[in-house]
């Protein structure tokens, strides 16, 4: 009997790929992750019991993993990602915003009433404003667990709805520019016009979408308290920077 190879269709979101629970690129990086607990390094399986959604590069240079489940301990009604690491060239807030809509694709475009959270054990991360990547997608604090006192990061369903319109929008930009150039070269100028106005009507819904999210971080930089007041941290860079830099941020 002929052997048939059958050849899946593989799912794509933006710059992640589905793959399955024991990925070894996946398992490989989630051994570097801090989380990783020493006598599970080198197991395949890196993942939580129950339904995971398993998302990685092409290059298997970044990991991402979705988790929900019914029986939660910390209270939420949630989707949590379990664990997020890039060793890619692309930052980690654009990652986090694709396995976002990936995510929301996988659990058939609706998110539980929490939406989605994550945790940070903030002594294992170097960054004073714990879980800034994710801040910068649009996550929020939602306190420390009672257990462990890991910071708690949520993005509501509200903040998800601002993720796949600032998405479909710069989809939609890259498309009508795209039409744009096809119309000059077919000498097309009315047509190019149109699709011009087009694209200045998205850019400034994008702006707009934009500028929510920003003010979306700002409220969620207030709660982020600075290590080191910051005249006295000025005050240190004296000697080995001009002074005249400093006199301006006084």
């Amino acid at each position: 009997m002929r052997a048939v190879q059958l050849v899946l269709p593989i799912e794509h979101y933006g710059p992640w790929i589905r793959t399955y629970k024991a990925d070894p690129d996946c398992a490989a990086l989630a051994d570097r992750h801090y989380t990783r607990k020493k006598e599970k390094i080198g197991s395949v399986q890196f993942t939580r019991p129950g339904e995971n959604l398993v998302l990685r590069t092409a290059r298997g240079d970044a990991v991402w993993c979705s988790w929900k489940s019914k029986f939660r301990k910390d209270g939420f009604d949630a989707i949590e990602s379990t664990i997020f690491r890039n060793e890619s060239f692309r930052t980690s807030s654009f990652l986090i915003k694709w396995a976002v809509y990936a995510t929301l694709m996988h659990w058939g475009g609706k998110l539980p009433p929490d939406g989605i959270i994550t945790y940070v054990r903030d002594e294992s991360v170097k960054s004073s404003n714990k879980g800034y990547c994710y801040k910068q997608a649009g996550f929020v604090s939602a306190g420390k667990s009672k257990g462990k006192g890991l910071t708690a990061l949520r993005l509501t369903p509200e903040g998800c709805d601002l993720i796949l319109q600032e998405l479909s929008l710069i989809y939609q930009l890259k498309e009508v520019k795209r039409w744009m150039k096809v119309a000059l070269i077919s000498g097309e100028h009315i047509e190019a016009y149109d699709f011009q106005q087009d694209a200045l009507s998205i850019e400034d819904r994008l702006q707009e979408v934009k500028r929510i999210m920003k003010a979306q971080r700002r409220q969620s930089w207030t709660e982020h308290e600075p290590p080191v007041p910051t005249e006295e941290f000025l005050n240190r860079l004296y000697g080995w920077i001009p002074e005249d830099c400093l006199q301006d941020c006084l």
